[in-house]
């Protein structure tokens, strides 16, 4: 999907994180669908999960979180030696 990055009509404004609790309990529901099979949920539940995480390492580093596409964001923290 290709939004504009500057209509929030599409693109509504950042909601916070998922904390640390919530986390683990979505990579727990992600390896729980797995076991049953269900790949294609599991992999949206292990993102969601890897993708929150991305976001606490760069929100602790003071690196821009509006609207950054997790691409970005990854390649972000890995040119800054952060992963």
């Amino acid at each position: 999907m290709v939004v504009d990055p500057r209509s929030d009509d599409v693109a509504p404004p950042t909601r916070p994180l998922l904390d640390r609790e919530k986390i683990i309990e979505r990579l727990k529901e992600a390896e729980e669908l797995l076991q049953q099979g269900i790949k294609e949920a599991a992999f949206v539940l292990a993102w969601v999960s890897i993708e929150a995480l991305l976001r606490h390492i760069a929100s602790r580093e003071g690196l821009p979180l509006e609207r950054v596409p997790s691409s970005a964001l990854l390649k972000e923290l890995f040119s800054l030696g952060l992963l």
